[in-house]
């Protein structure tokens, strides 16, 4: 066995939840769910490696719960109970596959036990692991919102909205009436409808409509006998959370903020939901990536600027596979170059070949004076805070000129302002 330590772990926003997991019915209240998810986040995270134990600080639970009283004992009491409480995976069937195989668990974990009060150590029950890292249907958790939940309804249902719309998308979607009182092991007193609606409906829905990405509507109720027998949710996503969603279908990939950043920019110029967005980011370096928008966002300034052809998606689309800006002199097909029209033989030049004359036949003050002048250009600013381009002083940009390294990394569309404005005003 494995004891897997992860001292540099941080948790996600979401985390991709096994439907079965989901599903599961057992007399849990809301801190055990939301304990189970931290678990399940931080496993998913390590590899789910069967026979493995994991390892995790118990104050970095108790943060990650916004628990602050200062009674651990009644904490660890609760976590122990995650390894005792009978519990039935995949309630509602929907892992069909593997269906006998979910009959086999009946507990959330094999075993959880504690070091000196300071540390969780925890197991889940033989083959389970395999089933919940390669799992055939889920949803995205966005484990960041559940502290928000009150009552002990809200989570669970909230997971079951957001599996409903990961696997089908937005719409009306109808659920089994008993199946949900059954679900959440209910006491007899809720088995009146209206009773039921008012204790877990009603406030589960007005947290996660106040509190998740999703808008969920009890729009109507389906009658057998004259008596409620199902329940028709419509349920979306809200306002631009369709980005979010889109994002977390790289899987198993870490969101950092640069790959946040490079997806939003693809999207902008290939349209949301556009399937070669997820393509680029899981085949290409971020960095590669960026480069390459900048590029061409520079290269679709000068065409409009110019009354040229209009750029497409596809163009950024290659630009990205094949790397244009891998040299900042790298052009895409058929764009018409910013060239000085001094003589027909100094427009054939390239424009490095010039670059290294104006270098080379001009003082460095000159040279600096021009840089001066097109830093503080108000155009040149505006465009610099919109693309996120460094802050660089005349001095740093000559020795990148002079040298082409310098301490802060340059993106490929500046250098290209900055040749072409030395191009126009030194040659």
């Amino acid at each position: 066995m494995n004891l897997i330590k992860n001292t540099e772990w941080q948790m996600p926003e979401k985390f991709a939840k096994h439907s079965a997991a989901i599903y599961v019915k057992g007399k849990l209240n809301l801190r055990h769910r939301q304990a189970y998810n931290i678990l399940l986040a931080y496993a998913q995270k390590n590899g789910f490696a069967q026979g493995d134990i994991y390892e995790m600080s118990l104050k970095l639970m108790l943060e990650e719960l916004g628990y602050t009283s200062n009674n651990r004992k009644h904490f660890i009491k609760l976590l122990t109970e995650l390894a005792e409480i009978p519990v039935t995976f995949n309630a509602f069937g929907n892992d069909r596959k593997n269906q006998e195989k979910w009959r086999g668990f009946t507990r959330l974990l094999a075993d959880i036990a504690f070091s000196n009060t300071n540390h969780i150590r925890y197991s889940f029950p033989p083959q389970l692991n395999e089933l919940l890292k390669n799992p055939s249907i889920y949803a995205y958790i966005n484990i960041s919102v559940q502290n928000n939940f009150n009552t002990k309804y809200s989570l669970p249902l909230y997971e079951i909205f957001s599996e409903l719309i990961k696997s089908s998308g937005s719409g009306s979607y109808t659920l089994n009436l008993n199946r949900l009182k059954d679900f959440f092991v209910l006491p007899p007193s809720y088995e009146e409808y209206k009773v039921f609606n008012r204790a877990v409906i009603k406030p589960s829905l007005k947290e996660i409509n106040e509190y998740t990405e999703l808008n969920v509507e009890l729009s109507k109720t389906i009658k057998e006998s004259k008596r409620v027998s199902g329940l028709v949710f419509n349920i979306s996503l809200k306002p631009g959370e369709e980005r979010v969603v889109s994002l977390h279908q790289l899987d198993d990939m870490e969101i950092t903020p640069e790959i946040t950043n490079a997806f939003l920019m693809l999207e902008e110029r290939l349209g949301e939901r556009n399937s070669k967005v997820i393509q680029l980011i899981k085949n290409y370096p971020v960095r590669q990536i960026v480069e390459n928008i900048q590029y061409v966002d520079d290269i679709k300034q000068r065409r409009e600027m110019e009354g040229g052809e209009p750029i497409t998606g596809g163009y950024y689309v290659n630009a990205v596979k094949k790397d244009y800006a891998d040299s900042m002199l790298q052009r895409a097909p058929s764009t018409k170059p910013v060239m000085p029209t001094q003589s027909h033989k100094k427009a054939e030049s390239s424009q490095k070949e010039i670059l290294h004359k104006i270098i080379e036949e001009h003082e460095d003050e000159a040279i600096m004076d021009s840089l001066s002048q097109l830093f503080n250009d108000p155009d040149f600013k505006n465009k610099s805070q919109t693309m996120r381009w460094p802050k660089l002083t005349e001095e740093r940009y000559l020795v990148f000129l002079q040298t082409q390294k310098a301490d802060v990394k340059i993106p490929v569309a500046m250098r290209a302002e900055v040749r072409n404005h030395l191009v126009h005003a030194l040659f």
